[in-house]
C-alpha cells in the first residue's frame, strides 16, 4: 500500500497517515510480507508489517520503492 500524502488529506484513509502528514511525511510505503510454508511451522512462518515513511518533497523514487521490496524478504528472516 502507497500513499503519497503531499496529495493532500484526502489520501489519510488511516488516522495514522493524517498524524504522519500533521508531522511533514510526503509519502508513505507499507507492506504485509508473509513467509514459510503454510501448515509446516517446522520450517518457521510468521507475518511481518512494513511501514516507511519520508519526508522528502515528492516523496519516495520509484529506486526507493524497489530496494524497499527487495529488502523485505531478508529483513523478515532475521531474528
Amino acid at each position: 500500500m502507497r500513499r503519497q500524502l503531499f496529495a493532500g488529506p484526502d489520501v489519510g484513509d488511516f488516522p495514522v497517515l493524517h498524524d504522519l502528514l500533521a508531522a511533514g511525511a510526503t509519502d508513505n510505503f507499507s507492506k504485509l510480507f508473509v513467509f514459510g510454508e503454510r501448515g509446516d511451522l517446522a520450517q518457521g512462518s510468521g507475518v511481518v508489517v512494513y511501514s516507511f515513511s519520508t519526508d522528502r518533497p515528492g516523496g519516495f523514487g520509484d529506486d526507493d520503492l524497489r530496494l524497499l521490496q527487495a529488502s523485505l524478504p531478508g529483513l523478515s528472516l532475521s531474528p
